[in-house]
């Protein structure tokens, strides 16, 4: 499990402020509301560094598959407040990940939206593969079984196929109460790396 960093309890109350503000319907804005907002981007504005500064620092720690999944990742990121977040376990080969999916994420009325449950699968094969070297998502192929509800516990599980060389080809699915609603199969791709192949 990821240490919290002092950033984590600022982005679940913005997950939360997320979902209140998604829930509040075609109720009118509080007029103090705007102000406060305001305040909370000049607080945060002097703190924040330059995307460019973030992403080569994010690009300087990506070296490997154990790497991938940090504070700021739109899926796993407990800094991130678009993150739902997803927990996630992985071991040489395969992968689990849980998520419980509110109105923030929904397609069709009640049910969790196809391109979300397409990300939690891409994370999650990914996060399946072998530690020898990062591999990068070259194709998935989803097949949308079941509508997948909202606010219920989602399992996500992954498992390497076959391996060779810089590819490797993964499987998995997401289940609801044990019935399948989404499957998927990828295939993912390593760079070049003249000491490994």
């Amino acid at each position: 499990m990821k240490p919290t960093t002092t950033w984590d309890e600022p982005a679940q109350q913005l997950r939360d402020l997320t979902d209140l503000v998604v829930r509040a319907g075609k109720s009118a804005p509080p007029p103090e509301l705007r102000g406060l907002l305001e305040q909370a981007k000049e607080l945060l504005r002097p703190l924040a560094a330059p995307a460019e500064e973030v992403i080569a620092e994010d690009e300087a720690t990506m070296q490997s598959v154990e790497t991938m999944d940090h504070d700021r990742s739109m899926l796993t990121g407990t800094a991130n407040p678009i993150a739902p977040p997803v927990r996630k376990a992985e071991h040489n080969g395969s992968a689990e990940a849980r998520a419980n999916l509110g109105l923030a994420y929904q397609g069709p009325p009640g049910r969790v939206h196809g391109g979300m449950l397409a990300a939690l699968l891409d994370h999650t094969l990914g996060g399946a593969q072998p530690r020898d070297r990062a591999r990068f998502t070259r194709t998935l192929t989803i097949d949308y079984l079941a509508g997948t509800p909202l606010y219920t516990n989602l399992v996500v599980t992954a498992r390497a196929e076959e391996t060779s060389g810089r590819k490797v080809w993964l499987n998995g699915e997401i289940t609801v109460d044990g019935q399948v609603t989404a499957r998927a199969r990828g295939l993912w791709v390593g760079p070049r790396d003249p000491d490994l192949d």
